[in-house]
């Protein structure tokens, strides 16, 4: 951590107490995005995906892409995904992938190396009210915004 201290995963944890063999119990849960909207190639998205909320903004990119890919038509609207995180060289895991997708206008603010307008670190609201017209445009447009990460001051702030 940036704090010199170690953590550990709770789901690493576990399985690292696992013999080989041994049976995992696992389920899964509804998500609470709208199929429909992601499956639609035509409905435009902002996806907000800070931090960890990153994992299901490049699900959607991703599937987004392949269903553009099956598409004879490319009149489509250009998708928004904001990331951010403290240091592109330790966070930005998937940053090439996401970088060259179809139909997808990436945006990142990493912290630790960049500056906002005002001299302090970057952030993803900065960008995002940057943006405020495109936003703006997706919101009017009947595009559907979807916010996924930290469950702590983050989704206010945004």
């Amino acid at each position: 951590t940036p704090y010199g201290r170690n953590i550990s995963g709770v789901c690493s944890s576990y399985i690292q107490t696992l013999q080989v063999g041994q049976q995992v119990p696992l389920w899964t849960t509804k998500g609470s995005f709208p199929i429909q909207a992601i499956q639609s190639t035509t409905t435009p998205l902002l996806l907000i995906g800070p931090g960890t909320g990153i994992a299901p903004m490049r699900s959607i990119a991703l599937t987004r892409h392949y269903l553009r890919a099956r598409e004879l038509s490319n009149k489509y609207p250009q998708d928004l995904l904001y990331f951010g995180c403290r240091k592109r060289s330790a966070d930005f895991l998937f940053g090439e992938e996401l970088e060259n997708l179809s139909g997808l206008s990436l945006y990142t603010a990493f912290s630790r190396e960049q500056k906002n307008a005002s001299g302090g670190r970057l952030y993803v609201t900065h960008l995002l009210r940057e943006h405020g017209a495109a936003i703006y445009d997706i919101i009017q447009s009947g595009g559907y915004i979807f916010v996924a990460g930290s469950a702590g001051s983050m989704p206010k702030d945004v």
